[in-house]
């Protein structure tokens, strides 16, 4: 149980929102968001690009972790970040902002090992995002 659990009106307790999320719970809700301001068929469509896109760039990522191009390392990074966090990866966000900031401090010995986490971290959430995807694709306005 999470410390800072409160109890609810039946004096039972429970985890407070977001603490302790489970990576596809987190995925769910970010989806959901993005549903609501942009409609399932725009999110279908971007996340469709997101999971076609990642693995290429995880491809990307592994040839700049194993090379001396820090700056597009870096970049390449910075910009699987972004995207992760549009869709609540918050692993993957996290793998890849640890592969940033390694770029940014030329830290290269730790960069294959932090590429692979960052694949890793993909794999893990690629069948839920997958299941979102179809889910988007299959809403009707």
């Amino acid at each position: 149980m999470h410390p800072h659990s409160a109890p609810d009106s039946n004096g039972d307790r429970h985890e407070p929102v977001g603490a302790d999320a489970s990576p596809a719970s987190s995925l769910r809700a970010a989806v959901a968001t993005l549903e609501s301001e942009l409609g399932p068929e725009a999110v279908a469509e971007v996340l469709g690009a997101f999971l076609i896109d990642t693995p290429e760039r995880l491809d990307e990522l592994d040839r700049l972790a194993a090379g001396v191009d820090q700056p597009a390392l870096r970049l390449a990074a910075h910009s699987l970040k972004g995207s992760s966090a549009l869709f609540g990866a918050l692993g993957l966000e996290d793998a890849a902002r640890a592969l940033e900031e390694s770029a940014a401090s030329l830290r290269r010995d730790e960069q294959p090992a932090l590429a692979a986490r960052v694949r890793s971290e993909f794999v893990g959430i690629q069948p839920e995002l997958e299941a979102l995807w179809r889910a988007a694709g299959s809403a009707s306005p």
